[in-house]
């Protein structure tokens, strides 16, 4: 993914209108692996962004201002990388399950308060409605 600047933005002395200002790209790892009772599931996530003149310049700009400060190493900013999931199931009959490692568990509950305003609201799985009940 990439942008451009259509306007001067004011924060660098030089006319950057034209340059890019931005090359991003993110890779999601996904993988599973059956070995004998055992299944292993990882996920992965890596953001990188490229170092355009345009980045240079503004992060030249925080170091003069904030030496070693807040925005002096500006790709600290944009690249990481982290292990989303990691886990291995163990199933040694069909009743029983055994889950070890990190997993990312989300729930949440949409509400309305009928006047067109929604949102979400994350509840601990116990508080949830039963279905029926």
């Amino acid at each position: 993914m990439g942008s451009f600047n259509l306007q001067n933005p004011p924060e660098t002395a030089e006319n950057d209108r034209g340059d890019v200002s931005m090359v991003r790209g993110s890779v999601l790892l996904d993988a599973d692996l059956k070995t004998g009772p055992l299944s292993w599931k990882g996920i992965a996530r890596v953001d990188r962004e490229y170092k355009t003149k345009y980045l240079e310049r503004l992060e030249a700009l925080a170091a003069a201002n904030t030496p070693g400060g807040p925005g002096s190493h500006i790709m600290d900013t944009y690249n990481h990388g982290d292990i989303r999931e990691l886990y291995v199931d163990y199933a040694p009959n069909e009743r029983l399950k055994f889950r070890l490692g990190r997993q990312q568990v989300v729930w949440a509950k949409r509400i309305s308060s009928g006047h067109g305003c929604r949102a979400w609201l994350r509840l601990p799985l116990a508080l949830l409605p039963r279905a029926g009940g």
